[in-house]
């Protein structure tokens, strides 16, 4: 078994905003969730997602606590994403709000947030790359 990383006692990361349609969950209304996945050294080790709604907030929380402690185990959040993508539920699968595309589930959902943070993240120039340019 992997020994965990340790937490700092303040750590950083972003925080993205998932506006979901209103008929995406059961029954039909406004629900919006916030994503903040905090990092040490530049590594996840941490997803918090909050979400105000009480039809889902347990299994909401659940992904969090079980994403979390994944990271700490080592697993990369890559492969979290990609698994979360792969999640189907008739019940909650929406277009994404601005655009053509649908998501299959809310799980799907955040896993999409997680993968694009990730290419968002892998996308930036190293600082000692871009001096002088």
């Amino acid at each position: 078994m992997n020994k965990p990383t340790p937490r700092d006692t303040v750590l950083y990361g972003p925080t993205y905003l998932i506006k979901l349609p209103d008929d995406a969950v059961e029954p039909p209304r406004p629900v919006d969730l916030l994503v903040t996945v905090n990092e040490i050294s530049d590594v996840p080790v941490e997803v918090f997602i909050q979400c105000d709604d009480s039809g889902i907030y347990q299994w909401v929380a659940l992904v969090s606590v079980f994403t979390t402690r994944l990271l700490r185990d080592g697993h990369p959040l890559e492969k979290l994403a990609e698994e979360m993508l792969e999640i189907h539920c008739p019940h909650t699968r929406h277009i994404i709000p601005g655009t053509m595309e649908w998501s299959t589930s809310l799980v799907a959902r955040i896993g999409r947030t997680l993968k694009e943070h990730m290419e968002n993240k892998n996308d930036k120039p190293d600082d000692d790359t871009t001096a002088g340019n």
